[in-house]
This record gives C-alpha cells, structure tokens and sequence, in this order.
C-alpha cells in the first residue's frame, strides 16, 4: 500500500517536471519568436527610413534642378533686356547724331554737372542749366547766382524726379510757359525752398506772381481744411499731425488752370490732355 502510494508520488512528481519543462520550452519558443519578429520589425523600420530619406533627397534635388533653371531663365531674360537697352541706347545716340550732323551744330556732350549759363536775352530773364541723364536744358527762374548755388543747384539732387517733369516740357518745343510750369510744380516739392520764391517769373507774357508766400498760405490752409473734413467724416478725434504723404499737394497755377492732383501720373496725364486739346 505504501509503495503504491510512493509511486502514485513520483508519477506526479514526473508528470509535473514534464510540465513545467514544457512550459518553459514553449515560453522560450515564444520569446525567441518575439525577438526574430522584434528584429524583423526593426530591419523593416530602418529601410523604411532609409526609403524615406532618399525620397527626400531625391526631392530636394528636383527642387534645386527647378530652381536653378528658373534662375537661368531669369538671368538669360534679363540679359535679353539689357542687351535691347543697349541696342536703343545706340540707336537713340546715332539718330541724335544725324540729326545734329543734318542741322549743321555741334552739340555739347553732357558732363553730368550743372552748368548755368544766361541766355544772353534780358527780356526772358532766365538761366539755363545742363541736364546730364537726357541733354535737355531746364528752364529756371533767373535769381541771384547765391540762391542758385544754395537753393537750386543743391535741390536739383534729385534730378530723376525733376527730369520726369521736364519730359512734359521736352515735347512742347515752342511752349516755354508750359516749362516754366513743370519747372514751378517740381520745386514746389522742396517746401523749405518756398520762402526764397517770392517772386515765380514766368518765359512768356512777363507774367510775375507777387508774394507767393501769400499763396502758400492759402494753399496750406486748404489742405488743413480737406483734413478736417475727412477727420469730421469719419467722426474720429485725433490730434492733427501735419505730414506731406497724409494730404494730397495741391495747387493753384493760374486762373486757367484747376487744382491739379499732386500725384505725378495726374500732372502728366493733365498737361498731355491739355496740350492734346489745345491743339484740336
């Protein structure tokens, strides 16, 4: 009896190693599966990633192959621009040319300074000066020889502006009141100059306007009124700062003339009509 009961025991005690040895062999079965698919895994992960990566490259190198041609354009058209500048600058040069040979006189190449000179005629009361960028000669008021120095050889700095109004000028050959004109709308542009403009002498008809510093104020008091009005319009209350891009410039030239729009595309457009009709 006991020996049976012993062998029941050892029966168990195998049964249950058998167990638990099979246990722990599938366990590591398992844990060994785990760790190939965990290596599988990362070995998928990285050559995705390297997939990835030459993809981008790939990309940024379509990107800079794009944009190195469209650079190329760019230059090849601005180039093409450049050169059909040239080309009119020469053709421009030999037209002047021919037409100084077919006139007989030999004009002054310009020295890129301002050369006053008087006309020698003391009716028209005028100076001349030497324009560099077009050759032209501008028409400005005859002052003494310390205002032109200080007041409109130095404000003359900004020649690009003051050639865009002169080009007005330029094509009314035998219209020097509309010179005078261009001349007045451009330095008008330089308020600090105003005082020093008390008399405004005009190429044609002798016309002098008197005391333009009383116009000046007319012209100042105008422009705080269209303030005030846009300030009212907008029921806003704000203190009035007075700047010269905040309203518009007008002015009054003449009686024949309106309030012209301060803007250069209007003064240019403006004069071209007038002299259209005129002419009509």
């Amino acid at each position: 009896m006991k020996e049976s009961i012993q062998e029941r025991k050892r029966m168990f005690a195998e049964q249950k190693r058998r167990e638990e040895e099979e246990s722990m062999c599938r366990y590591m079965e398992e844990e060994s599966a785990s760790s190939f698919a965990a290596q599988a895994m990362r070995e998928r992960i990285e050559m995705r990633k390297r997939e990835l990566s030459n993809q981008k490259k790939c990309q940024e190198d379509e990107q800079m192959m794009r944009y190195l041609a469209e650079e190329n354009e760019a230059l090849e058209a601005t180039n093409k621009i450049k050169k059909q500048i040239e080309a009119r600058k020469k053709e421009l040069m030999t037209k002047k040319m021919s037409v100084g040979e077919k006139k007989g006189g030999s004009e002054k190449k310009p020295t890129g300074k301002f050369s006053p000179k008087t006309t020698g005629s003391k009716k028209s009361n005028i100076v001349k000066h030497n324009v560099h960028d077009s050759g032209m000669v501008a028409v400005v008021p005859n002052l003494s020889p310390s205002l032109i120095k200080e007041n409109i050889i130095q404000g003359m700095n900004d020649i690009k502006i003051f050639n865009q109004f002169y080009n007005i000028a330029k094509e009314a050959k035998n219209e020097p009141k509309v010179q005078s004109e261009c001349w007045l709308l451009w330095h008008q542009r330089h308020e600090s100059e105003w005082k020093e403009f008390e008399e405004i002498h005009f190429c044609t008809e002798g016309t002098i306007l008197k005391k333009w510093n009383k116009d000046r104020q007319m012209i100042l008091q105008q422009r705080a009124a269209l303030q005030m009005k846009e300030i009212e319009k907008e029921n806003r209350r704000s203190v009035f700062i007075e700047e010269k891009h905040v309203i518009m410039e007008r002015v009054v030239l003449n009686k024949e003339l309106p309030l012209l729009n301060f803007e250069e595309s209007n003064v240019y457009q403006y004069y071209l009509n007038q002299r259209s009709d005129n002419r009509n």
